[in-house]
């Protein structure tokens, strides 16, 4: 198992894809290539239509996967906020690699049973599939969609990202294979010989103690532990160093 990345910020995408393209060539046989993921930036809206064509004659035997991003990352450097193009290609030998669409208006609902997400993405629990999400949140429930999953599949790792760049439904592209989505989301399920260890990217650590939610409505925090969420918060702030009062303000983040 082989992975390799390169980034271009050539305007033109015909030029991005082969520089980046040349650049991974020097490290391992375009041939051998089984999986080619690819993020753009928005500046290739107007080219989105031909990007599966333009990737299958560099790579014919991998399979396309990726979308529209408002940033793009690889070989350990960061695009954000102006014009990039990402691949990251993988060899992955004795692993089978499964593509699928699916609309953000028609998944199952809340109360739908597992074997309906089964149907849907046509692969059985028993051959332990790995995911590798990439949703239009502008067009799908992306929590429904998760919940959904961890019912269907609730041993397996669930990894990927919400693709981004656009503004209004439609605006966004999802790549997959020789197809380029508007909306919902694409899905590549790894059954074979492969381990996937699943990480939080924001990297985000405790502060204070757990908090009880005691009132809310929806996902809306209304009271904690009986108190104002603001004023419980500004309690919390006083307690900590310079360096955590600095973050709290730009970066503060609730989880379960």
């Amino acid at each position: 198992m082989r992975w390799h990345s390169a980034l271009s910020e050539q305007a033109d995408v015909d030029l991005a894809v082969a520089e980046a393209a040349r650049a991974i060539a020097e490290q391992i046989r375009p041939e051998t290539v089984d999986l080619v993921l690819l993020f753009v930036t928005p500046h290739f809206a107007s080219a989105y239509r031909r990007i599966p064509a333009i990737v299958a004659s560099h790579f014919p035997n991998g399979l396309l996967f990726g979308s529209s991003a408002g940033g793009v990352i690889a070989e350990g450097h960061e695009v954000e906020q102006r014009l990039g193009l990402s691949l990251t290609v993988a060899a992955l030998p004795e692993v089978e690699l499964r593509s699928f669409h699916l609309d953000g208006s028609h998944l199952p609902g809340p109360s739908a049973p597992a074997r309906d997400w089964i149907d849907l993405v046509g692969v059985e629990p028993a051959q332990a599939p790995r995911f590798l999400l990439l949703p239009d949140g502008l067009t799908c429930n992306v929590s429904e969609l998760i919940n959904g999953l961890d019912l269907a599949y609730p041993e397996q790792a669930k990894v990927g990202g919400i693709a981004s760049g656009g503004v209004i439904p439609g605006s966004n592209a999802l790549f997959c294979g020789d197809r380029v989505e508007r909306g919902g989301v694409i899905g590549l399920t790894m059954t074979g010989n492969l381990e996937v260890d699943t990480v939080v990217a924001q990297g985000c650590r405790p502060i204070g103690e757990p908090m009880l939610i005691t009132q809310c409505q929806g996902a809306s925090i209304q009271e904690l532990g009986g108190s104002d969420p603001v004023t419980v918060l500004r309690a919390l702030y006083r307690t900590l160093g310079p360096r955590d009062q600095e973050l709290f303000q730009q970066t503060l983040f609730f989880g379960v």
